[in-house]
């Protein structure tokens, strides 16, 4: 029908094929003509192998680029999502890294905080805390420092079990102990500081003294064990023998002092 070459009847249908080949044959001889040449027209046209072969190009090349806009439009979409997911991800760990730099930054405030709040009470509680009088006279005739002086003070408090306000060889402790073999304290003689019990020398009689004749005539009229003892801290200590004729010097300028 499209040529114009040729008439169409129904596929396995007899009656029609039947009335068809009747209109051939009563068809005229110039009709008949024109059907053929328009069959050879279309054939040559439409149906030769270029033209076929045309025709299957084109068909293919189409069929392949709607192929690859389809492939390409796909790869355009799994991209889009990919990126959209990666700008997802991204904003939300920016997000939580906020959320933790701000946690963190809280955190160390307050750690911060505390430890001022630490410091500022050990320091009040520093600067509140003043030598007791017996620390501060310590202070002076020993000449230490005030937190050894108030260690001191505490200790002679603990110690004197008689509450005399002297330390007598039997009342030392440890923490006595200690600061006498570093020059800082001398207990007194037999618990008393009366003039029996005091050097029967002069502070000049004593720098002309060997360290020897010093322990001799400083120890005199002690008991064996305490003179004893002082004899070994001299020798542990060459600090307590200067303490030792620290405290005949102090004692000459009236400055006091156990021994």
């Amino acid at each position: 029908m499209d040529y114009n070459c040729g008439i169409n009847v129904e596929s396995e249908n007899l009656e029609e094929l039947k009335e068809g080949i009747e209109k051939f044959v009563n068809l005229d001889e110039e009709t008949l003509n024109q059907m053929g040449k328009n069959g050879r027209k279309a054939i040559e046209e439409n149906f030769t192998y270029h033209k076929l072969a045309e025709k299957f190009l084109k068909g293919f090349i189409l069929f392949f680029l709607i192929v690859m806009l389809g492939f390409a439009g796909g790869l355009g979409y799994s991209h889009y999502k990919d990126s959209k997911a990666n700008t997802d991800v991204a904003s939300k760990e920016a997000q939580t890294s906020n959320k933790n730099t701000h946690e963190d930054t809280t955190s160390q405030g307050e750690m911060q905080n505390q430890v001022n709040s630490q410091t500022n009470e050990v320091s009040n509680g520093t600067s509140t805390k003043t030598l007791s009088e017996k620390a501060k006279q310590l202070r002076e005739a020993f000449n230490v420092n005030d937190e050894e002086a108030q260690i001191l003070a505490d200790e002679i408090d603990r110690a004197d079990v008689n509450k005399d306000g002297t330390i007598t060889m039997d009342e030392m402790t440890p923490t006595l102990d200690r600061f006498a073999k570093e020059g800082k304290f001398q207990p007194s003689a037999g618990g008393t500081t009366n003039e029996a019990h005091h050097p029967k020398y002069t502070a000049e009689d004593a720098r002309n003294m060997s360290d020897d004749e010093f322990l001799d005539a400083y120890t005199e009229g002690m008991s064996d064990d305490e003179a004893a003892t002082i004899h070994e801290s001299a020798q542990e200590s060459n600090e307590y023998m200067k303490f030792l004729r620290g405290q005949v010097e102090a004692r000459a300028k009236g400055q006091g002092g156990n021994y």
